[in-house]
């Protein structure tokens, strides 16, 4: 079990989500954050199979584009 407080306003327009499903609070939030983490998942996954075909597409060597290589260049667009 975990407890978290929350401000009264984002409490307020939970509940009010909640509701407007027809959903207790608590099976609101549970779905909510297993969404959440199923989409960062998704996402982790596409962002892995970019990489994958950009060196696919490289043919696994250090391409070489306007003097950087690509994993230096994946590198940069993390900071991003």
């Amino acid at each position: 079990m975990i407890q978290i407080q929350l401000l009264p306003e984002v409490e307020a327009r939970l509940a009010a989500e909640a509701e407007a499903r027809g959903m207790a609070l608590e099976s609101y939030l549970r779905a909510f954050v297993e969404e959440k983490i199923l989409e960062d998942r998704a996402i982790h996954t596409q962002r892995r199979q970019a990489v994958e075909a950009m060196f696919a597409f490289s043919g696994r060597r250090a391409a070489m584009l306007r003097g950087e290589n690509i994993k230096s260049m994946i590198h940069e667009g993390h900071k991003y």
